[in-house]
């Protein structure tokens, strides 16, 4: 069975609804989820919010991220989320930050929220997105970032760097 199967018949599943969920680890390299699947997989990060501590998404991600990254903004039990987007293609990126990264902002922004490490790799981010990150630095409690493969110039890691 194909990894698109696999992942294609857990969030189709009957009853996924009502699956709890502690550690989720989708890697898929060719393959987007169909806009169902991802509000599927978005509801169940947002009803597992008090139980989900690991959070690994490799996928080709597109408009339909933005479905999953809404799911994050109440994750404050998260402790680890790896947000990687397979799709090197430009278009991919664009469609990707275009909606912008308020349910991340959201939740670095809770007091309550228990994120230690953060991956958000490929996914087109620029200056003003790690910006907007690093301003919410003294108050994380993060401790390890990964911003590999996005358009980050040194000015915005420099500013990073700096909170």
């Amino acid at each position: 069975t194909h990894n698109h199967e696999v992942v294609s018949f857990f969030l189709d599943a009957p009853g996924i609804e009502h699956c709890v969920v502690q550690r989720l680890h989708i890697e898929q390299q060719r393959y987007n989820l169909s806009i169902e699947q991802s509000t599927t997989l978005g509801n169940l990060i947002d009803r597992n919010h008090v139980q989900l501590r690991e959070l690994y998404l490799h996928l080709p991600l597109g408009e339909e991220a933005q479905v999953l990254l809404f799911g994050l903004a109440n994750a404050i039990n998260l402790q680890e989320l790896s947000f990687h987007n397979t799709d090197s293609s430009h278009n991919a990126k664009a469609v990707l930050i275009a909606g912008g990264i308020d349910p991340l902002i959201q939740l670095l922004q809770n007091p309550q929220n228990q994120l230690k490490k953060l991956g958000l790799v490929n996914l087109g981010l620029q200056d003003q997105h790690v910006i907007a990150i690093s301003e919410l630095l003294p108050t994380c409690q993060i401790e390890l970032f990964d911003f590999s493969k996005n358009t980050i110039q040194s000015a915005g890691m420099m500013e990073f760097v700096r909170h």
